[in-house]
């Protein structure tokens, strides 16, 4: 079995403040699902990605690496945007 994760996080924008990766196209479209598919609201949505993102940090550091604050920021960030932008279609 082909392990994908290693082509996940190829980094594509790294500087400062901002950090995108490929993981991020996975956020965005889990986002994307939130609203199409499971009908969320804002901030179910919200709190369900954060959530996301601190038991990443704690329960599964062993199965994904550690994720910087920024990277972790910028999941919750890009997964609103695929919400919202499947609100507007």
């Amino acid at each position: 079995m082909t392990d994908i994760r290693p082509f996940l996080r190829t980094k594509i924008i790294d500087i400062d403040y901002v950090y995108i990766d490929y993981w991020s196209f996975v956020h965005f479209f889990t986002g994307w699902a939130m609203y199409s598919f499971f009908f969320l609201s804002v901030p179910q949505a919200f709190w369900l990605m954060v959530m996301y993102e601190v038991v990443e940090r704690v329960a599964l550091k062993k199965v994904f690496r550690p994720e910087t604050t920024a990277d972790s920021v910028w999941d919750v960030i890009i997964g609103m945007f695929g919400y919202f932008m499947a609100g507007m279609v």
